[in-house]
């Protein structure tokens, strides 16, 4: 076994209930990870 990245991510409606979860699971030496989050202000 060797390391991997797990990312859990969720994804919520405008009222603010959850209406997607995702658990993704990434071999750590094989990939680079990009992750890009917009913030609204």
């Amino acid at each position: 076994a060797g390391l991997v990245t797990h990312i859990r991510r969720t994804y919520y409606s405008d009222d603010g209930r959850p209406v997607e979860t995702a658990d993704i699971v990434v071999p750590a030496a094989h990939c680079e990870i990009v992750y890009e989050i917009p913030i609204s202000r």
